[in-house]
């Protein structure tokens, strides 16, 4: 089951970005998605943060051109947003990329 929780839209050279935020329990662990003006039928860019492994993958879905500052906005807030925060500061893993 996927569980949108956050969506987040920047604008860039006339488009408009949608980056949606949420929980994938199957392959337990967490997601966001890039959306390119809301119509995309799949989104081109999705990086995946695996609570199992502890490890981020960027995953291309579809072929799309987004420039260079969507794509590292999109990997920054990905790294921000997407690991699961801890109550205990001493379990925090560093994440591989």
């Amino acid at each position: 089951m996927v569980i949108p929780a956050h969506a987040d839209v920047i604008e860039h050279s006339g488009h408009r970005y949608h980056m949606i935020m949420g929980s994938d329990v199957k392959r337990d662990g967490m997601f966001l998605e890039l959306l390119v003006d809301g119509r995309s039928a799949a989104p081109p860019l999705e990086m995946f943060y695996s609570d199992a492994t502890g490890t981020f993958t960027l995953n291309t879905l579809q072929t799309a051109s987004i420039p260079l500052e969507i794509v590292e906005h999109f990997i920054r807030q990905a790294q921000r947003c997407l690991p699961p925060a801890k109550q205990d500061a001493s379990d925090v893993a560093t994440p591989t990329i």
